[in-house]
């Protein structure tokens, strides 16, 4: 092997010390036959200059690399923002979503569809004095027990202590819905469900989304449209100034009163004929600039046997829809029987000085039982000053036929309502005073011989029409609510309250209360003139 011929290549990057010492070591192996040592002496020599010369091709090598053009520098790659639709950004009062409006819990968002839960949860301890005491067994050990039974004696009242349903707020969970369709528009929908803390019951047996169950479009331009069970249209209009726990303005999101009290019955006159919210309705609210806000609400008939009502009660063994005390479909060749029909307007923010903004609304509602028509019209508002005193006030005049043929007349009332609420820091007070006057009213049941008055726009069972109503049978009178509560915000979701109402009854009318003990408020017989209750609970909104 001629090592002389070795021409200088270019050398791969190694350890320089490790290819000498290969080749050391592979001439040492043939310097052991090599006879003399001349010979080996120049072999060594070689094996350095070979050394050296490798040494000097590794650095010429290294500069070269260092100077020629460095490949420039690939970007790191960078989160890039998704635009979200227009229409997400928004939330289904139409406000937009920011820290001081957060989404709540979203649970899905893929960009295109927004899912989000929410809830409330409300434990109420409740005194009441004045409650009928039932015919049960109680004592000894009661019915089959072995032990001896008693009745109460009826028309005997006592006091009631322990859980109710809730005095502010109904216990709920439910869903939002927003799905984008593109150019500021979105599908929506909501479906919402009430239960009782005390037991974990369905608020409404065998139904799972009582309060919401609705389907919708909504955009800037054609405003908010909904299909389903929803609240009322009045309802959403008139509960800024029925009490003091409503918003202060008119939103596209529903609103609605208090719960479960002495002074929650005026909710009744922005009701329907199915309840305080409709079936099988149709509404539309849209902000016309920035203070003008106005709804249309439209709810088909129930009091047929067919549609997709509810089936009554007994299902299976008696008559399906209204007639089997449940609710059906409209009543075929009669489609204003059962119908409601809506028209509200609101003002919002109207300045009035230095800190000072109202609001107001107006709005008419009609509703067909039985072929007898039923109206109110109802106007109101409130006034806050400084964002820490805030005046609420509403009249409400309503009209009914009564009796077939309008035959026991024509019931008129008239209902006034002022309440008040201040803010201090966390501390929450409110005050309210409402009077119901009512003339000639017919009674419930067969032949009007119920104990109560028929309620202004409810009647979800044929005993409740205002058909039942008889000339013979009519009274006059007034209901008078004097109410307030002092509550404690410990943050944004939780509040702690005490609670309480006084209600006074005069003339010969009659009222159910709100503990439904069977208690009848009346100044006449069959009843007691007047009932407090004290109330103490917390709540929790997420």
């Amino acid at each position: 092997m001629n090592i002389k011929s070795i021409q200088a290549q270019p050398v791969p990057k190694r350890s320089t010390v490790a290819i000498c010492a290969a080749i050391a070591g592979a001439f040492s192996l043939g310097a052991a036959n090599v006879a003399h040592a001349d010979e080996l002496s120049d072999l060594r020599a070689q094996v350095e200059q070979l050394s050296k010369r490798l040494s000097d091709m590794e650095a010429k090598a290294a500069q070269q690399k260092q100077a020629a053009p460095q490949p420039a520098a690939q970007p790191v790659a960078q989160s890039v923002a998704v635009a979200r639709p227009e229409s997400l950004t928004k939330d289904q009062q139409g406000d937009a979503i920011n820290d001081q409006n957060p989404e709540g819990l979203t649970i899905f968002d893929n960009g295109k569809t927004k899912l989000k839960i929410y809830g409330l949860v409300e434990a109420t301890l409740s005194h009441v004095n004045n409650q009928a005491i039932s015919p049960i067994p109680y004592g000894g050990g009661g019915a089959g027990s072995g032990g001896t039974s008693q009745l109460t004696i009826p028309g005997t009242y006592a006091s009631t202590n322990g859980f109710q349903t809730a005095w502010f707020s109904g216990n709920r969970w439910g869903f939002e819905i927003d799905h984008d369709l593109g150019n500021g528009l979105k599908a929506i929908s909501k479906l919402e469900s009430e239960f009782e803390l005390p037991s974990g019951a369905f608020d409404t047996s065998n139904t799972i989304f009582n309060r919401d169950a609705w389907l919708g479009l909504q955009s800037d331009t054609i405003g908010k449209l909904t299909f389903g069970r929803q609240n009322t249209l009045t309802r959403d209009f008139t509960q800024t100034w029925g009490d003091p726990y409503g918003t202060s303005e008119v939103t596209l999101k529903e609103g609605g009163y208090t719960n479960v009290n002495n002074f929650k019955q005026l909710i009744f006159y922005s009701g329907s004929g199915a309840s305080t919210r409709m079936d099988s309705a149709v509404v539309w609210k849209k902000r016309l600039d920035d203070h003008w806000l106005v709804g249309l609400a439209h709810s088909f008939g129930f009091q047929g046997a067919g549609g997709s009502g509810g089936l009554g009660a007994g299902y299976g063994s008696i008559t399906p829809g209204y007639a089997g005390n449940g609710q059906g479909g409209p009543v075929p060749g009669d489609a204003k029987n059962g119908a409601t029909n809506e028209v509200s307007v609101a003002y919002n923010d109207l300045q009035l000085g230095s800190s000072v903004v109202g609001n107001f609304n107006l709005s008419y509602n009609e509703v067909n039982i039985d072929d007898l028509p039923q109206s109110a019209e109802l106007v109101g508002g409130n006034i806050t000053f400084d964002r820490l005193i805030r005046v609420n006030a509403g009249y409400i005049h309503y009209s009914a036929d009564q009796g077939v043929g309008n035959s026991a007349g024509t019931r008129i009332d008239n209902a006034y309502t002022i309440s008040a609420s201040l803010l201090q820091d966390k501390l929450k007070y409110s005050l309210g005073y409402q009077s119901i006057h009512v003339d000639h009213a017919g009674f419930i049941g067969a032949g009007g011989a119920g104990g109560i008055n028929i309620l202004p726009f409810i009647d979800t069972i044929p005993t409740l029409s205002p058909l039942n109503a008889v000339a013979s049978h009519v009274a006059s009178g007034s209901k008078n609510t004097v109410y307030g509560s002092v509550v404690y915000q410990w943050d944004k979701q939780t509040d702690f309250y005490l609670a309480g109402d006084y209600v006074k009854v005069n003339g010969g009318v009659a009222f159910p209360d709100a503990a439904s003990n069977g208690t009848v408020l009346t100044g006449g017989a069959g009843g007691v003139a007047s009932e407090l209750e004290l109330a103490v609970g917390f709540r929790l909104k997420f």
